[in-house]
């Protein structure tokens, strides 16, 4: 799941015609979403940085549905957890300023 997600955020970045991939890739992505906003298997915030990047209706709707999830894991010091938190901070503070585009 982790290349799925890398392989998505590289591809939907890059020059070269890529769109076949992109559009399997990011379905694959979207489908293994959980009724929580989370994915299983998969750091949720790798997901997210790769739906972002991506960029299409459909990921934006998948970021969508993982909001109530950021926002009830978020630090009062708007961090998402002890690992890479500036990091974390950053991708999850680029989902919710999509959603409210």
């Amino acid at each position: 799941m982790e290349m799925l997600a890398i392989a998505l955020s590289t591809l939907a970045q890059s020059s070269w015609n890529r769109e076949p991939a992109v559009v399997a890739y990011r379905e694959l992505l979207v489908r293994r979403q959980r009724e929580d906003g989370t994915w299983s298997g998969l750091d949720s915030f790798l997901a997210l940085e790769a739906l972002l990047a991506e960029g299409s209706e459909q990921s934006a709707q998948a970021v969508e549905r993982a909001v109530p999830f950021l926002l009830a894991s978020q630090r009062r010091d708007g961090t998402f957890g002890a690992l890479a938190r500036q990091e974390r901070a950053l991708i999850g503070l680029r989902a919710l300023v999509r959603v409210e585009d």
